[in-house]
């Protein structure tokens, strides 16, 4: 079986094309809808004490759907482990991104990484709010 995935961005819509054994399904995915969901959830992010975002607020057309925090001084590892335990699935570590890391000072503790898919809904982003929420008050008090 043969999967390859592509991206083809216009005017602020991305359209994934899947191809497997000669079929495309061709998916719109609303690029300002995650835009917003990602918006949302650093805005509410960047208040909270004991969080601290690494990626600059989300803005149209140069930014991907995703964004890199830490709670506390724990480890993006560490991070992302809280919020698996929770439900939650991130990426934790250094994303193979030594040079922003070194740009944002965390090469020796990484960050954890929070994307927005197509699948997302605002009740999860809401529910991501909540969760690290709780968790900043259990680790950073």
């Amino acid at each position: 079986l043969f999967f390859s995935a592509f991206v083809i961005a216009y005017n602020g819509i991305c359209s994934f094309q899947y191809v497997h054994c000669g079929a495309v399904i061709l998916l719109q995915l609303d690029y300002l809808y995650l835009l917003q969901l990602l918006q949302i959830l650093y805005s509410e992010l960047i208040r909270m004490p004991g969080i601290t975002v690494y990626t600059d607020y989300p803005e149209k057309e140069s930014h991907a759907a995703l964004l890199s925090l830490n709670i506390g001084d724990l480890t993006g590892e560490r991070t992302a482990e809280i919020l698996a335990e929770r439900g939650v699935a991130t990426r934790g570590g250094f994303h193979c991104a030594a040079l922003a890391h070194r740009k944002m000072g965390t090469e020796k503790r990484g960050t954890c990484r929070v994307s927005i898919g197509p699948m997302t809904t605002f009740d999860d982003v809401m529910k991501l709010i909540r969760i690290i929420y709780e968790e900043t008050k259990k680790n950073c008090s």
